[in-house]
């Protein structure tokens, strides 16, 4: 482990002629500051040593570099001397190590902005801030851990309104200038005009609304009454949102557009995020962080509530292509229920496979159907741990084929009237008329499951089906029949003749079978709830 000591020279304001103050502390009292306020010029001892330090030991090197530490508006480093000889302990607090002899600057941790003084942000989705219609996204933060190299020109904030400054090669000491953010009464401190660069581990901490995890999967599958408690719960926590290494520069200037935009970058979800907009840093300065695959999820409900904002039309802060892959990512997630970060463990580029080898493999439509048929098998009913179980999958599948897209919505569709097949479940065989039963139940299930969520509040404030003004559900549903296909793509460059090509296909496909009381009842309740969303069409 490496540890470093300082040994402290002198204290109180030293006559440095690389060290230029900003005039709040250049006029300060230097006997009044010689108690521990100022610049102190000392030695950097680096000690290899997995334990501690400490004279008479054996094998041990040093190297020793001169060093300068800030005291006053930062805490630094003491050195207490063991009892009866021991090992002498090392005492930091927000060191900021200045090691000339690498070449290298690390400071402490930084965080843009203060966690308890983070604002919600507002993306109105199309319309204006104030809107009441207008969207929280949570609250954010970027957790940044410098470690600066060379003489790169680096302005950052060590706390107290005091920054380092490396430009032109001579360190200077600078103050930092209090922007105000648009709409936020409070004043936060903010670098003015001047940029971040070097190897910076960093991560965008961020704390989702309460509302927008209340419609996770996890959380549709928990009884009412426990869900919104448990929401709250999290939606206090910050969550980690990106993992990244920040290897390009970073400006952060005065002056600036706001930029919020998903996209992607070497076959991972990148958060194009600007500084000004997300943490309330006056500036035109953006950060690109991978996404943490663990909070997939919330991005994925966050993108249905965006396409919901604008009647599932174009949303401006994805990217198309990064819109596509998450709405593979969405389809996969549905018909497997299996968690969003596992199914990127090899990037997105492995999305497009696996919905080939879905749609593509002999039987996978039927037992697919046979999941979304969502039946209770016989033998759970004398279990009722297993019952319970069942009806919590069932929950989950039912969220998520709610907040399906159209990309991915019309090819479940279209998986749905293919050709049934023979398949074996759990050693139970099903022949091909049964399978054909599975298609047509899941077929059902997903039109009530989209007309309910109509009526729970998932797809926006409750609205009427509607011929003059259709509502978020009826525009999914048009739009998902157009693109009924596997590539999820219109089937024809007339979206009046893909629809009503793709809805006969539906009909047909329902209408199939042998005639049964329990037949003609489904067929019946396809009828209403697929006339219900198509009432703006007829």
């Amino acid at each position: 482990m490496l540890l470093f000591w300082q040994v402290t020279a002198r204290t109180g304001w030293l006559p440095w002629n690389s060290c230029r103050l900003p005039e709040s502390l250049a006029q300060a009292d230097p006997e009044h500051d010689a108690s521990g306020n100022g610049v102190r010029i000392g030695i950097t001892a680096r000690h290899d040593d997995a334990v501690g330090t400490g004279p008479g030991q054996s094998g041990q090197s040093f190297a020793v570099t001169p060093s300068l530490a800030l005291d006053g508006h930062v805490i630094v480093p003491t050195v207490e001397p063991g009892a009866n000889g021991a090992t002498t302990p090392l005492r930091t607090q927000g060191q900021h190590a200045f090691d000339f002899g690498r070449g290298e600057i690390a400071l402490a941790p930084i965080q843009l902005p203060d966690p308890a003084k983070a604002e919600p942000v507002i993306v109105p989705f199309g319309l204006d801030a104030n809107h009441p219609d207008a969207r929280s996204i949570g609250r954010y933060c970027l957790h940044i851990e410098p470690v600066l190299h060379g003489h790169a020109a680096v302005s950052v904030a060590l706390g107290g309104g005091v920054g380092l400054d490396t430009a032109g090669g001579r360190l200077a000491v600078n103050g930092l200038a209090p922007v105000e953010r648009d709409g936020v009464d409070a004043r936060l401190e903010a670098f003015a005009g001047t940029g971040l660069a070097g190897h910076n581990h960093c991560r965008l901490l961020w704390q989702p609304p309460a509302n927008l995890l209340a419609r996770l999967p996890r959380y549709q599958a928990m009884a009412e009454i426990d869900r919104a408690g448990y929401a709250r719960d999290e939606a206090r926590q910050w969550k980690t949102l990106t993992r990244a290494e920040i290897n390009p520069e970073v400006r952060v200037g005065v002056g600036g557009e706001a930029a919020f935009r998903l996209g992607l970058h070497n076959g991972r979800f990148v958060l194009h995020a600007s500084l000004r907009l997300v943490l309330g840093v006056g500036g035109g300065g953006s950060v690109r962080l991978a996404l943490d695959t663990r909070h997939l999820d919330l991005w994925l409900a966050m993108m249905h509530q965006a396409l919901v904002e604008v009647g599932y039309e174009r949303v401006d802060w994805i990217d198309e292509d990064a819109f596509e892959e998450m709405s593979r990512l969405a389809y996969l997630a549905a018909i497997t229920l299996v968690e969003p970060a596992l199914l990127l463990l090899r990037g997105t580029h492995r999305l497009r496979q696996l919905i080939e080898w879905f749609t593509r493999e002999r039987d996978m439509a039927s037992r697919i159907a046979y999941e979304l048929a969502a039946e209770e098998p016989p033998n759970l009913r004398y279990d009722p741990e297993a019952s319970r179980e069942h009806h919590k999958r069932v929950q989950q599948l039912r969220a998520w084929v709610r907040q399906l897209p159209p990309e991915a919505l019309g090819p479940l569709l279209y998986t749905l009237t293919s050709q049934p097949q023979a398949f074996e479940v759990e050693e139970n065989q099903y022949n091909v008329e049964q399978a054909r039963g599975f298609h047509q139940r899941a077929i059902l299930n997903c039109l009530q499951w989209i007309v309910s969520g109509v009526l729970a509040g998932v797809y926006g404030p409750r609205r009427e089906f509607s011929a003059e003004h259709p509502n978020p559900a009826q525009k999914l549903f048009e739009k998902a029949v157009v693109r009924m296909a596997r590539d999820g793509q219109p089937t024809d460059a007339s979206r009046a003749d893909a629809y009503a090509e793709n809805r006969g296909r539906l009909d047909q496909f329902i209408s199939g079978g042998r005639a049964t009381p329990e037949q003609s009842d489904m067929q019946r309740k396809y009828r209403q709830n697929a006339g219900w969303l198509s009432r703006h069409i007829q």
